[in-house]
């Protein structure tokens, strides 16, 4: 039992709070801005791979591996045979956000979840990265966690960060954040090595170019600070001195501008390494181009989109995935004249928010350092400095707003002080009212955003109705219907296109490519001929070869893929139409050669001898040599155990020959070889669906969905058996 104190005895002193009450008002708004970022895209993981995606990753052979990480930095972003035979190829050189996607690629296959929970987990990063920016910049705790709050939660940033493709601007703007306030650090007075953090900055400068070229722009905001950071120290100067002069001023910010050094030897390594792979300093083509707008055309409707951006930027309503103005010139009218009312009006507001900066310049440098912020990052998206191939995009806004949050973190700050001097319960509450309701408001549509990236479908059909007239949107809706057999809402898209200026091409494509399928091959190839009169297309060249090839007509035929291959020459469907053709024209010793260097083009692991093998044996399979492919697998598999890409071949063509029981021992093997195998879990599945064998197929769906989505056909056919 304790004893009382002794007599004369002082009690025990509370236990002393302080630490841990200091704990938390340190820690606090880290968490917060963590768990607003998470919150607000929570859902976004349930989404699955849609739009560049498939291109960006699914198609992407390179990020299979992580031995041919290597390789990422010595190519494009993409597969050389998906860039350099685009009918508009877009010309980037980023391999650090090539490289995450191979890491998820190796956690988690191609599941989808996994990559959507990586862009949000970068997407917290980028915050929490803001707000330690925003307290060197800003000097002012409140103001940061404020501007750091309303970034995570922007919905202007929802297409960045659910869209898988478009990590390179969650990458870029997170680590351009972490170099500026690391470079902003190091000019604070005190600071115990600033040398060290200026080399820090410069490394996490050239990640971020590593990520998206758009941090071209950070040399200037890095300069702009400087500048900044002299107006907001007077302490440096001594206080007996007299007000420097234009000279003086310039004496004293050349050393710290010298800080820069580190940063502008960055960028011209990068610029060397990306001539040195690309061959070219140029970011591609622009929509403007294939429009033919002019200059004086590209200048008034920028004019119109980077108004468009201040309103997306401080008022962010009508968000879309896609805008019209990306059809410009082509079913989208540009402005002809400077006089129209809204290239009128979007002067108005541009030339309103230059005139700002002087004014916010004497009251608050560092709110004109935030709208500067704003203005310079637009500059390498505006298709006026550097041609770049979107015209309007909210993709492009995730790092030029972190200027106008940091400028609304100032304003609310300014809104909350101001209530609070008046004394009364009201006053002291309106701020943090003021703030919650805003974080809800941008919060709740970021989330409500998030399932439009849920499939294609979907996506393309939130696109058309926030967008009525976007062109593209109604082609790429038009393609997906296609590819689920929805050939009549194809064409109903196609009728609409056709109507569009500039889209004539497309509709008769769409119209070629139902016909193909319907197998109306003479239909088929009188609209793929109008379709080529007009502009040629390699795709629509080798369908045309297709077509012509079920038709008889095998000289025209061979005429179309050699056309086709010689325009799209890494390209594996080209070069595997060609092979076909041909080893059905009897030419087998050639076409095997072609189909195997398209196999080699399409597997990208040259060591991948199993895959090599099996693509080789589908493609003689659909030239019309069963077989010619039988034998190739039955060769290859003559040394058990075989490969399993081999086995799910042979089990696929046996499936298609109706050998049901050995179609089923292939596809069992391949499994067992190799788990992961989606496409012969898929086979295997619709095969025991075929048999009626609703317990085995209730025991495979689990392992094939935890590999990814189902194929569009076997979901159709779940649906149609009650399982799904």
């Amino acid at each position: 039992m304790p004893q009382p104190p002794a007599a004369g005895a002082s009690a025990p002193s509370p236990p002393d709070h302080a630490p841990a009450a200091h704990l938390a008002r340190r820690a606090g708004p880290w968490l917060l801005v963590a768990v607003l970022a998470a919150a607000a895209y929570a859902n976004a993981p349930a989404n699955g791979f849609v739009h560049d995606d498939h291109v960006r990753v699914l198609e992407n052979k390179t990020i299979r591996s992580l031995a041919r990480l290597p390789e990422l930095f010595r190519l494009r972003g993409l597969a050389p045979s998906v860039l350099q035979n685009e009918r508009d190829p877009v010309v980037d050189y980023r391999p650090l956000t090539a490289t995450t996607y191979a890491l998820d690629w190796a956690l988690w296959g191609a599941r989808p979840a996994g990559f959507h929970a990586t862009n949000v987990l970068l997407h917290v990063l980028a915050s929490l990265a803001l707000l330690a920016m925003a307290r060197w910049l800003l000097a002012d705790g409140r103001a940061a966690c404020a501007a750091a709050a309303l970034f995570a939660v922007h919905p202007v940033h929802t297409e960045a960060v659910t869209a898988i493709a478009n990590r390179s601007d969650v990458l870029c703007g997170g680590l351009s954040f972490l170099a500026v306030g690391l470079f902003a650090a190091a000019g604070r007075p005190g600071c115990a090595f600033p040398g060290r953090l200026r080399v820090l900055s410069a490394f996490a400068f050239g990640l971020a170019f590593l990520a998206k070229e758009a941090a071209v722009v950070l040399p200037l905001l890095l300069l702009a600070w400087v500048v900044v950071e002299d107006r907001l120290l007077p302490q440096r100067r001594p206080a007996a001195a007299p007000p420097a002069s234009g000279g003086a001023t310039l004496f004293r910010l050349l050393p710290r501008a010298l800080g820069l050094l580190p940063h502008a030897a960055v960028a011209l390594l990068y610029l060397y390494v990306r001539h040195l792979v690309l061959g070219s300093l140029e970011m591609g083509p622009s929509l403007f181009d294939r429009g033919g707008v002019d200059t004086a055309g590209r200048m008034r409707t920028m004019a119109l989109v980077l108004a468009d951006y201040v309103r997306l930027a401080f008022l962010p309503y009508g968000l879309t995935a896609e805008y019209a103005r990306n059809a410009i010139g082509r079913g989208y009218p540009h402005p002809t004249s400077w006089m129209d009312p809204m290239v009128l009006l979007s002067a108005l507001v541009l030339v309103g928010c230059v005139a700002a900066l002087p004014l916010l310049w004497r009251r608050s440098p560092a709110a004109a350092y935030a709208l500067g912020w704003f203005g310079l990052a637009l500059v390498p998206v505006s298709n006026l400095v550097f041609r770049i191939y979107v015209i309007e995009a909210e993709r492009l806004l995730y790092l030029p707003t972190a200027g106008t949050c940091l400028l609304l973190g100032l304003a609310y700050t300014a809104l909350a002080a101001r209530a609070e001097r008046t004394g009364t319960t009201v006053g002291r509450l309106f701020g943090p009212v003021l703030l919650a309701a805003w974080l809800a408001v941008y919060g709740w549509i970021a989330y409500e955003r998030n399932p439009a990236w849920k499939d294609g479908r979907t996506l393309y059909e939130d696109m058309l109705s926030r967008q009525p007239d976007a062109c593209r949107a109604m082609e790429w809706l038009a393609h997906v219907r296609g590819s689920e057999g929805d050939w009549a809402g194809a064409l109903e898209l196609a009728e609409r296109l056709e109507a569009c200026p500039g889209w004539e091409a497309y509709a008769l494509r769409l119209r070629g490519y139902a016909a193909f399928v319907k197998g109306d091959y003479e239909t088929a190839a009188r609209e793929l001929r109008r379709m080529l009169s007009i502009g040629f297309e390699w795709k629509a060249c080798l369908f045309l070869g297709k077509a012509l090839m079920r038709l008889g007509r095998n000289e025209e035929a061979g005429e179309c893929f050699r056309r086709a291959q010689l325009a799209a020459q890494l390209e594996p469907d080209a070069l595997r139409g060609l092979g076909a053709w041909q080893v059905s024209a009897g030419r087998v010793e050639e076409g095997l050669s072609t189909l195997t260097r398209a196999a080699e083009l399409e597997v990208g692991d040259p060591s991948d001898a199993s895959g090599l093998t099996a693509l080789l044996a589908r493609s003689c399979s659909e030239a019309g040599r069963p077989d010619l492919a039988a034998a190739i697998l039955d060769r290859a598999l003559a040394d058990p155990p075989g490969g399993a890409a081999c086995w799910r071949e042979r089990g696929r063509l046996r499936a298609l020959a109706r050998d049901w029981p050995g179609a089923a021992h292939d596809l069992e093997r391949a499994v067992a070889l190799d788990g992961r195998d989606a496409d012969a879990l898929a086979l295997l599945v619709d095969l025991r669906l075929a048999q009626g064998d609703r317990g085995e197929v209730e025991r495979l769906l689990p392992r094939l969905r935890a590999l990814g989505p189902l194929p569009t056909a076997l979901e159709r056919s779940l649906v149609a058996a009650g399982l799904r």
